[in-house]
């Protein structure tokens, strides 16, 4: 959990630094961590799908990730922002290095959900 608080903490100060507070960086960090959580259970799903050779349609698929998307949305709003939390979170991870194994997960982690997402994507459809 700490490299997952780490990664919003990243995406959070690099919007506050790039166009300060009035963009409101917390909101757009879980913006990003919602889009890409929901790109994981797609996938995870699509690859269910593709496994068992099941075809469980499309109507309803945009739907879902609306409703996925809010879901870890309102997640995200509710464990890292708000309550105070963001400011909790700056100042125990201000000062703090990331170790090897959370500077990979704050790499790794949006780059394999994004290129998983996609491969799956061009073999499901």
């Amino acid at each position: 959990m700490r490299a997952y608080r780490f990664l919003f903490y990243r995406l959070y100060a690099w919007g506050r630094r790039k166009h300060g507070l009035r963009d409101l960086p917390a909101y757009n960090s879980i913006v990003g961590l919602s889009m890409i959580g929901t790109m994981n259970v797609l996938s995870g799903l699509m690859a269910a799908e593709t496994l068992a050779g099941l075809s469980l349609g499309r109507p309803g698929s945009r739907s879902m990730a609306v409703v996925v998307w809010l879901a870890l949305l309102g997640l995200h709003a509710r464990s890292l922002v708000w309550g105070g939390r963001v400011q909790q979170i700056s100042e125990e991870l201000e000062s703090q290095r990331l170790t090897i194994g959370e500077a990979a997960f704050c790499w790794l982690y949006p780059l394999a959900s994004i290129v998983g997402f996609f491969s799956l994507l061009g073999v499901r459809w």
